[in-house]
């Protein structure tokens, strides 16, 4: 069996995903209300509006003074934590936005009703 190599073949023919080892499972605190939508994806944060300078500018000189005490290190080291921080962050300042519950189905519309009798009465 001849082995190819380029970039378009998979490294790993198994699909087996290295990184499904970063993935962390949801945390368990008893007090968390919002869920998680997707096992990989982070939950919403409830964002100042656009208009809200003041805010945004405090936001800024606060996150640029905890990054740079706390980034150091490689680049590598630095775009990972750098993602984590920011989340952390906002997430503690604006807090996350809860999962609008939906309601539930609605019933038949008048229409489909009355289809539903003609096909009946066939």
């Amino acid at each position: 069996m001849v082995e190819e190599q380029g970039p378009m073949v998979e490294s790993n023919p198994l699909g087996a995903h290295q990184g499904d080892a970063l993935i962390s499972p949801p945390s368990t605190e008893p007090n968390q209300r919002v869920e998680r939508r997707e096992p990989g994806r982070r939950n919403k944060i409830k964002l100042p509006k656009a208009n809200e300078a003041e805010v945004w500018r405090k936001l800024n000189t606060d996150l640029s003074k905890v990054l740079q005490g706390s980034l150091r290190g490689s680049v590598e080291a630095k775009l990972n934590l750098l993602g984590e921080i920011l989340y952390q962050d906002c997430k503690d300042r604006f807090g996350e936005m809860t999962i609008k519950q939906t309601t539930a189905p609605r019933g038949k519309g008048r229409r489909e009703k009355k289809i539903n009798q003609l096909v009946q009465r066939r």
